[in-house]
């Protein structure tokens, strides 16, 4: 009976020892694919803080625009209502000119006396009397 085990005992170390080896040559290549998969992910980790700190730069670069932009456009508009104040007073004084007639501004301005009997004015009798003559 011994003699009858000998090829099958021979045959199940043959079989242990290949078991073995494949079990050794998958510890293997887990072993590596972990190492892959680390770098890895640490390089994504490294890669994703990179992105963050490119897209913070980048917010407050266009913070920077905007404020930039946004100060540029009143200044613009200022520059043109000024622009456009200054076209309507110089076209207004110039149509009173052609007309004869005095600006907005003289109008509120009371007119300088031509003599002294208009700057200081005498009771009504005596105004009334004054014009008579």
């Amino acid at each position: 009976m011994n003699q009858s085990l000998g090829p099958v005992t021979d045959r199940a170390r043959v079989i242990t020892d290949n078991l073995e080896y494949i079990t050794q040559s998958l510890r293997t290549d887990v072993e590596a694919l972990n190492a892959s998969v680390r770098g890895l992910s640490d390089r994504l980790e490294l890669a994703s803080t990179r992105m963050e700190e490119r897209i913070e730069d980048f917010n407050a670069l266009m913070e920077v625009v905007q404020g930039e932009a946004e100060e540029m456009f009143l200044d613009t508009a200022a520059t043109v209502r000024g622009v456009r104040e200054g076209a309507r007073a110089i076209t207004e004084s110039a149509a009173m000119r052609a007309t004869g007639r005095r600006a907005p501004d003289e109008d509120a301005v009371d007119p300088l006396p031509e003599s002294v009997d208009e700057a200081i004015p005498l009771p009504r009798e005596e105004n009334a009397a004054a014009h008579e003559d």
